[in-house]
């Protein structure tokens, strides 16, 4: 052979034999880079102690870093039958002696979940990239060295069957894929078994079933596009927080599973649950909006679990038991719908370290009507645990409820629920919740303890004032059921109820204040429209202000319309009702009291300003202030009250038909009045048109709430009174009554007095009567004004009176009334007629305190005869004049006449007096016997003597006759002193009786 012709394959052989050299002396840097161009998105950054030989590959070591960022170490890689490896992993078997994962660096993007994941396509890669075996003896998760997990997958049965297996400290998991098409894309069922135990044995999860492709695919002849699901599962949550507890599972991935893990791996979970899974799922997993038909079943749920581990905590544990099987009907998944739900179960809730009393114990159930699912839920609500659950997790509402006064809640609230839901995906949309129902159980009779605090609102504040009290416990009960409902939710609701009521008692259980709602109706939306019917009881109400008071034995009752929006309100009432038994304030009280109105209206708007309107009807039958009593009903039409802080305007019409006032219990007054009222900045007005009786009377009045002080001015027009219409038409027991006359009075009055009060009433022919006594044609003007406090006539006041009859009469009086500043009533120029003669004196002076004041009275030309004829004595005559003198003496004790005169005018006169002594006393006194038949026939020549009058009337006179007497001695003269006593008042008694008052009265107004 020519030589040339062997130097090329020598050339080439030994070139191949250096670089199957230098290959194997740098197999591990070669293996590396031929990995990092295989594996794609994995980087392999390190292999490490390659062996290669033709039935095994071993590697020491493999490092390398995931897509996601994740950094993974394989240690003690062995692979037998390495070179089917280029056919597919199928036949290869693989062991790993160790796999350590580490933590993804946090600055890694997250990546999106690819757009296809089709299950085919998984399938496909099981029946080839799977090896024959795969062993990983030590799998280290991140974050948990001290818990190795040994991987192990096995291929059997013609390569139909693969199952993973997963064991660690504490854990085992299997995963069994049985029935796999060898080869082919996947047209038999797909069977699925798996399950998760914990260290003890116990199987925690338990799943099994078949994923079956759909017989008639739409995109190709050998790919399905839906699977049809039928699983079953079943859990033990017991064992299943010990196992999820020992695979220790990394920070990012507890953090999306969220609350479910919490609630597993800390929640303290006893009991287990069974259920069924059949729908399709989509050969794309990803695809969900292709999920469907899908039919969730619950058959048993028996489970307790702690919630005060949560991520939000709460200090209960939870009791779930089934009383039928739980179905769900889930049409899509995207967007989530749920054609309908059925079953039932039992809840608990119980406060965690309590006593074991439950907060909320109650039933829920659904089921489906007319492809519509109806939940309903009955139930209790302990109050005294959701008060201790509150108080020990502060929340706001117990924050609120304290600085209310609220310390502590007790009894139970039965319940009842139930309303139609919505596809699960429209929950949030316009349907909502339709027929939402809630009943608050009949005999719920929920309590709270409440005390005034330093943070109690003033409003609650002025309410313990009012009753008096410290402390207490305010309760409810619902005799009937209270119920809520609404045609859509949210939406509107209605409230209902009747014989709601509410009770505040105090320390010892006495009952301080009671409230009732009769009926309760109300429309809840942006605005509150509520009708109701209340009634409201309080035994006793202590009033504000220094001087204090109460009202005793109330009651107030409602019904109308409310409303409320937007910081307004607004109450029209139908019929209104306010009763008080008793009523005290300062010196006013009243026994009871109604107020009553038809239509009334009261509203608050956004400032805080209170309105009312409308008319009431005010009824005190029996009322006192001060000296006055009486009573009455007062109607008040088109009333306004408005209501601001620091701020109150009222005003009103007003009106009374039998309004009656007695004062110093002795003189009444009945009344009928119109008018007028208003309140502005604290100053009360009005005008008063009333008849008193038969007398019209007109009045503007004002009182200064601030300095509390006013005026009035008042007038009675034309006041005529007559037999048929006397003053005690007008006022009763008053010791004088006009029966005839005329009057007009007009007056100005001020509090505290002022200067510029007056007084003045015009007398036109008053006929007045006092006890047995009348004065006729009573004519003249009376004017007082007040001067430093003092009432004054500013000038004497002429006066004139036709006629006096006290028994005797007094006529054609005339004089000159003054009422001076020092209290001195002084008739001035005083001029009478008595008995034929005249009464006269300058001035007649009594002073109004009671001080003494001292007066000359002069009568002249009295006829004896006169006096005679009044006395109507068949046994006594006498005749001639006399004159007077008689000094007066008038202070409080009535009126003293001291060392007064009388003498007869000449020439003397005649006394016949039969009768003047007894029988007895005449035959035991010889000169008493000549006496007595002297005065029988006495014509005397004089007379003279003295009198003095003190104030008890016994007036006594010492007289001296100087005359002539035939029974004795015609010729010789007889001088006889008399020592007279009479009371005066007694006397004029006897005289008045004498006659008949009417008869004389009426002659004397027949007369004028």
């Amino acid at each position: 052979m020519p030589r040339t012709r062997l130097t090329l394959p020598l050339v080439i052989c030994c070139l191949l034999a250096v670089a199957l050299a230098w290959a194997w002396v740098e197999r591990d840097r070669l293996a590396t880079a031929v990995a990092s161009w295989l594996a794609g998105d994995t980087r392999i950054n390190h292999i490490e102690g390659l062996q290669l030989s033709p039935a095994t590959l071993a590697i020491d070591q493999v490092s390398l870093t995931l897509s996601g960022g994740t950094p993974v170490e394989l240690r003690g890689i062995t692979v037998s039958h390495p070179w089917q490896l280029w056919r597919g992993a199928a036949r290869s078997e693989i062991a790993v002696e160790s796999m350590r994962l580490g933590n993804a660096p946090r600055s890694a993007a997250p990546r999106n979940l690819a757009e296809n994941i089709r299950l085919s396509d998984l399938l496909a890669i099981v029946r080839r990239a799977l090896p024959l075996s795969l062993d990983v003896r030590h799998l280290v998760p991140a974050g948990a060295p001290d818990h190795p997990l040994r991987i192990q997958l096995d291929r059997t049965g013609d390569d139909q069957r693969v199952r993973l297996r997963i064991t660690g400290e504490g854990v085992t998991g299997q995963l069994v894929m049985a029935n796999l098409d060898p080869g082919r894309p996947q047209t038999t069922p797909l069977q699925l078994e798996a399950s998760l135990g914990d260290a003890q044995g116990s199987r925690a999860v338990a799943l099994s079933g078949t994923l079956a492709p759909d017989p008639s695919p739409t995109l190709t002849d050998t790919t399905p596009t839906q699977w049809r699901t039928e699983l079953t599962l079943a859990i033990d949550l017991e064992s299943l927080e010990r196992a999820i507890t020992a695979l220790s599972l990394p920070a990012p991935l507890t953090q999306k599973l969220g609350p479910a893990y919490l609630a597993l791996a800390s929640g303290d979970p006893r009991g287990e649950m069974q259920a069924r899974l059949s729908g399709n799922i989509p050969d794309n997993l990803v695809a969900l909006e292709q999920y469907g038909n899908i039919l969730v079943l619950i058959d048993t749920i028996e489970v307790t679990a702690r919630l005060d581990r949560m991520q939000k905590p709460l200090p209960l544990a939870m009791a779930l038991a089934t009383e039928e099987p739980i179905r769900l009907d889930i049409t899509t998944l995207q967007p989530l719908q749920v054609k309908q739900a059925a079953g039932s179960a039992n809840v608990r809730l119980t406060p965690i370290g309590d006593s074991g009393d439950e907060l909320l114990s109650g039933n829920l159930q659904a089921h489906s009507t007319a492809g519509a699912s109806q939940l309903s839920a009955s139930g209790s609500l302990d109050l005294t645990t959701a008060t201790s659950l509150l108080g020990a997790t502060d929340h706001d509402l117990i924050t609120r409820l304290q600085e209310m006064g609220i310390r502590q809640l007790r009894g139970q609230l039965p319940f009842e629920a139930s309303a139609t839901l919505p596809p699960v995906g429209q929950v949030a949309g316009a349907g909502g919740i339709t027929n939402l129902h809630l009943q608050l159980q009949p005999d719920s009779q929920p309590a709270a303890e409440i005390s005034r605090t330093d943070t109690t609102p003033e409003s609650l504040q002025q309410v313990f004032t009012a009753l008096a009290m410290e402390r207490g416990v305010i309760s409810l009960n619902l005799a009937k059921a209270v119920s809520f409902s609404a045609d859509h939710w949210p939406g509107p609701m209605a409230v209902n109820g009747e014989a709601v009521s509410m009770a505040l008692t105090d320390g010892s259980g006495t009952r301080r204040f009671s409230a009732t709602a009769e009926s309760l109706a109300c429309q809840l939306d942006t605005a509150t429209h509520c009708t109701l019917s209340l009634v409201a009881e309080a035994p006793e109400i202590h009033l504000p202000g220094e001087d204090g008071g109460s009202i005793k034995d109330s009651r107030f009752s409602v019904q109308g319309a409310l409303s409320l929006e937007n910081g307004r309100g607004k109450l029209d009432s139908s019929q209104l009702q306010l009763n008080a038994g008793a009523l005290q304030a300062g010196e006013v009280e009243a026994e009871n009291a109604t107020v009553k109105s038809g239509k009334f209206s009261c509203m608050r708007d956004s400032q805080q300003v209170f309105r009312c309107s409308g008319a009431l009807l005010v009824t005190l039958p029996w009322l006192r202030a001060g000296k006055m009593e009486g009573g009455g009903s007062l109607a008040l039409k088109q009333l306004d009250f408005v209501y601001q802080p620091d701020k109150l305007q009222l005003s009103s019409d007003y009106s009374t038909d039998d309004w009656s006032a007695k004062f110093n219990d002795q003189y009444q007054v009945f009344s009928e009045a119109r008018g007028h009222f208003s309140l502005r900045d604290r100053v009360l007005r009005g005008d008063t048109r009333a008849r008193l009786g038969h007398v019209a009377a007109n009045g503007e009045w004002m009182h200064n709430l601030a300095s509390d002080g006013g005026s009035a001015t008042f007038s009675l027009p034309d006041a005529e009174f007559s037999k048929n219409r006397p003053l005690s038409n007008v006022v009763s027991g008053l010791p004088v009554e006009l029966v005839s006359g005329q009057m007009v009075v007009q007056g100005r009055l001020s509090w505290p007095a002022g200067d510029s009060d007056t007084l003045s009433a015009q007398l036109s022919d008053i006929a007045a009567v006092y006890d047995k006594s009348f004065a006729v044609g009573i004519t003249g003007n009376i004017a007082l004004q007040r001067e430093d406090g003092q009432w004054a006539t500013p000038e004497p006041q002429d006066i004139a009176v036709e006629s006096i009859d006290v028994g005797v009469p007094i006529e054609n009086v005339r004089f000159a009334l003054s009422l001076e500043a020092d209290n001195d009533l002084v008739l001035n120029g005083f001029n009478a007629e008595l008995l034929e003669g005249n009464v006269q004196s300058d001035s007649i002076t009594w002073n109004l305190d009671g001080k003494a004041r001292r007066s000359q009275v002069s009568i002249t030309g009295l006829s004896l005869k006169a006096l005679s004829n009044e006395m109507e004595a068949g046994n006594f005559a006498a005749s001639g004049v006399l004159d007077t003198t008689i000094p007066l003496v008038t202070d409080a004790g009535g009126i003293t006449v001291e060392r007064g005169t009388v003498k007869a005018r000449p020439p003397g006169g005649r006394l016949r007096y039969y009768g003047a002594f007894s029988p007895e006393m005449l035959s035991s006194n010889p000169q008493l016997k000549m006496l007595a038949g002297a005065l029988e026939d006495y014509d005397y020549r004089s007379l003279s003597g003295t009198l003095e009058y003190p104030p008890s009337g016994d007036m006594q006179m010492q007289l001296k006759l100087v005359g002539r007497s035939a029974s004795v001695d015609k010729d010789r003269d007889l001088i006889i002193n008399l020592n007279l006593e009479n009371n005066i008042p007694a006397m004029l008694r006897s005289l008045q009786a004498s006659r008949d008052l009417a008869d004389a009265l009426e002659k004397q107004i027949g007369a004028n």
